[in-house]
């Protein structure tokens, strides 16, 4: 899977969580949304139609998108877009616990 797949796949998965905002608590939406912003912030332009069928939990795609966005912050072709996706990363597992 190339670093686009991946960076288009974890669009795909925040997407899929702002649709499902009325499943998150308060702390785990605005956790969302900043772990988000940190994404947009390194993110190439992704693909707009890449909404899959929804079956999987809350939780699960709260974990697939941290996986996704640990994959992308291994392969980081430098420090700061390292950062800001770990940082993404860390927000998203931290709201799992919540």
């Amino acid at each position: 899977m190339t670093d686009t797949d991946v960076y288009d796949e974890v669009y795909a998965l925040f997407e899929r969580l702002a649709d499902r905002y009325d499943e998150l608590t308060d702390g785990q939406h605005v956790t969302v949304m900043e772990a988000f912003n940190c994404f947009a912030d390194v993110a190439p332009p992704c693909s707009p139609d890449l909404v899959g069928e929804d079956t999987d939990s809350v939780a699960r795609l709260l974990r697939r998108t941290a996986e996704g966005l640990t994959r992308l912050s291994e392969r980081a072709p430098d420090g700061t877009t390292a950062l800001l996706l770990s940082r993404a990363h860390a927000l998203l597992v931290s709201s799992l616990a919540a």
